[in-house]
């Protein structure tokens, strides 16, 4: 049964699956291909596979351990809380940064240690200019001492001391550092950087060396599909009326307004016209205007280009090739989510949200085509870092034929095929695999 998190104790047994977000520490007591990201507290974006028994007993995060607040990107599985609230991983976090960092910046220190010099310099310059004042009974012509006045004389080289000593320090050396400070803020803005405190252009003067995390900290741990190249093979080597490469434009994060153009005709100033459209009003708009686009296979409608519909070849190639990409990446979604950053949310591996949402921009979205094409999990090769690849096989209702594509033209094939896999992961790993590539049909 589902409960509110708060409502868990140490004890508890928790069910989880892909998209699920672990909601305290947790001991792993089944998995089945599961694995979860712990970005959030390591900082890197891996997948992180976890198993009965750990991998590595030293290791700070076990693998047979379930962190709260991580994302599970893949398979299912159960695991007895053993830690709820501030006692997680991520509450210790929590709870270190809220304690004051208490100390001194390297400009302060620093002017302590001069002051500390000053005052040295002043205290012995102020004694022996009273001393030898005092001594010699240097006599102050404007305003003279009797001789062998002895208070006089004392009273004559107090004042000389205390001018002296006045004299000596410097009262211009804390407005002269903020100056300072300001001009380096200034320099920091000149170079689009921000700082909270005027004290960090300090901290951040004293560096030789800036090393940080990318991801989630220079980057947002997201990805967006921009590019599309099919691996084709023309009959002309010169032949340029087909498209080598398509561009997926605009690109607003998780955002699906958009669609696949000619790379060649993708100008900056098509660009710039593309992203003033607003997300709304994108597929309505790219009917009534032209910026030069080769094709938006949205105007045609979800599911209405399937096998055997009308369609040029840059259209079917598309659809055929996203058709594979949606039915490949079945574990993630993309929700609208008005609560979320640009509208849309992605739920499961985060891997797969840029190929989801590309998909998504050339109009292939729709459950229909897992009802298409039947997904086999028995049969299913998970992604594994090892591997770095993974594979679905999918039935397909008209023997030898997907979308657009005919397997029974090739001349290997002796009979249409029933199933398909497809067939995801690093081109390292992929390309040498490769026996066959596709020809684009004729007009």
């Amino acid at each position: 049964q589902n409960i509110d998190v708060s409502l868990l104790v140490v004890g508890d047994v928790v069910l989880l699956t892909s998209g699920d977000v672990v909601p305290a520490d947790c001991r792993v007591l089944e998995a089945v291909d599961l694995s979860t990201s712990e970005m959030v507290l390591t900082g890197e974006p891996h997948e992180i596979t976890k198993t009965l028994i750990p991998d590595d007993t030293s290791a700070p995060f076990p693998s047979n351990m379930l962190y709260a607040t991580t994302p599970v990107v893949s398979g299912t599985g159960r695991g007895l809380v053993t830690a709820t609230g501030m006692q997680t991983e991520i509450g210790k976090i929590a709870e270190s940064l809220n304690v004051d960092q208490e100390g001194l910046t390297q400009i302060q220190i620093t002017l302590n240690a001069i002051a500390t010099t000053i005052t040295i310099i002043v205290v012995f310059l102020v004694t022996m200019v009273f001393l030898i004042s005092t001594r010699l009974q240097i006599n102050d012509p404007s305003d003279p001492c009797e001789e062998g006045d002895v208070e006089c004389f004392v009273q004559k080289g107090i004042l000389r001391a205390l001018f002296c000593g006045m004299g000596a320090i410097p009262e211009t050396l804390p407005p002269a550092c903020m100056l300072i400070l300001v001009v380096g803020v200034q320099q920091m803005r000149c170079v689009k950087a921000s700082v909270r405190s005027i004290e960090a252009v300090d901290t951040i003067g004293t560096c030789s060396f800036i090393c940080s995390d990318k991801t989630g900290t220079l980057t947002e741990g997201k990805m967006t599909a921009i590019c599309f190249r099919p691996r084709l093979r023309f009959e002309g080597l010169n032949d340029t009326s087909f498209p080598k490469s398509f561009g997926l434009y605009p690109t607003r994060g998780y955002d699906p307004a958009g669609g696949a153009w000619d790379e060649r005709l993708l100008t900056e100033q098509v660009k710039v016209a593309l992203d003033a459209i607003p997300s709304e009003d994108y597929s309505k708009t790219l009917k009534t205007t032209n910026h030069g686009a080769l094709l938006s296979l949205k105007e045609f409608g979800r599911g209405t280009l399937g096998a055997g519909a009308a369609g040029s070849r840059e259209q079917q190639l598309l659809h055929t090739c996203f058709a594979a990409i949606y039915l490949n990446s079945y574990a993630t979604t993309l929700a609208l989510d008005p609560e979320a950053e640009g509208g849309y949310k992605v739920k499961g591996n985060m891997s797969e949200a840029a190929l989801v949402v590309a998909c998504e921009k050339v109009g292939v979205g729709e459950d229909s085509l897992h009802g298409r094409y039947p997904r086999l999990p028995e049969l299913e090769v998970p992604f594994t870092s090892s591997r770095k690849m993974m594979a679905t096989l999918h039935y397909l209702q008209q023997h030898g034929v997907f979308e657009h594509l005919s397997f029974s033209q090739q001349e290997s094939v002796s009979e249409p095929p029933s199933y398909m896999a497809i067939v995801k992961g690093a081109p390292d790993v992929l390309l040498p695999r490769l026996k066959a590539v596709l020809k684009p049909p004729s007009e």
